[in-house]
């Protein structure tokens, strides 16, 4: 995320299209889950694939990201 100048959890909120910044708060520091459009949001954004961001398994980067 940093190579898209993401530093903060506000400015991924942004970058996101969420506004608040608390939900990505919950993702790390209460186990929170991203709900189905946010998902998708950053597998189209950065490229990752969907199975490894719900799961940690297989490759990060889905087989058609073009980045």
């Amino acid at each position: 995320m940093a190579q898209e100048g993401l530093v903060s959890y506000q400015d991924l909120a942004t970058y996101l299209g969420m506004g608040s910044k608390s939900p990505i708060n919950g993702w790390f520091t209460k186990g929170a889950i991203p709900d189905g459009s946010t998902i998708v949001r950053f597998v189209e954004r950065f490229g990752v694939n969907a199975h490894w961001l719900l799961t940690g398994v297989g490759p990060i980067r889905a087989p058609d990201a073009k980045r």
